[in-house]
């Protein structure tokens, strides 16, 4: 009887478990660009653009950021420039520091950040 009850409530907590699943994180959705590709990707309602470079140390601590923003808001688009192989891209938005980060809605750019965002500057750009 003891194991009967044991097994009883053992399947009550594993089914409790199976209720309490939380949903799996949602992946980042950043695109790298070129100037090949840009426009065939900073297409939609809302699309934020990060120039950075390789060698940019304040753009590598940015990059997790980014990334998580982009995991957040499922209907933005995310790209990424690196302006050492997209000068192109970098000129028409006429990019001389980085990170730089635009902000493009409806196809016309509503905000620039020249260096890293706050979160809250961010969130009120894109909305």
């Amino acid at each position: 009887m003891k194991k009967i009850l044991l097994f009883v409530a053992l399947l009550v907590v594993l089914a409790g478990f199976g209720g309490c699943k939380s949903d799996p994180p949602t992946k980042p959705r950043v695109v790298e660009v070129t100037d090949a590709n840009f426009w065939t990707h900073a297409t939609g309602k809302t699309v934020v653009v990060d120039f950075w470079a390789p060698w940019c140390m304040p753009c590598k601590k940015f990059s997790p950021t980014f990334d998580q923003w982009s995991a957040k808001h499922q209907d933005v688009t995310f790209v990424k420039v690196n302006i050492d192989n997209a000068k192109v891209i970098k000129d028409y938005f006429k990019v001389e520091s980085i990170p730089t980060v635009v902000v493009i809605r409806n196809g016309k750019v509503t905000k620039v950040f020249t260096g890293v965002p706050t979160e809250s500057a961010f969130e009120a750009a894109i909305k």
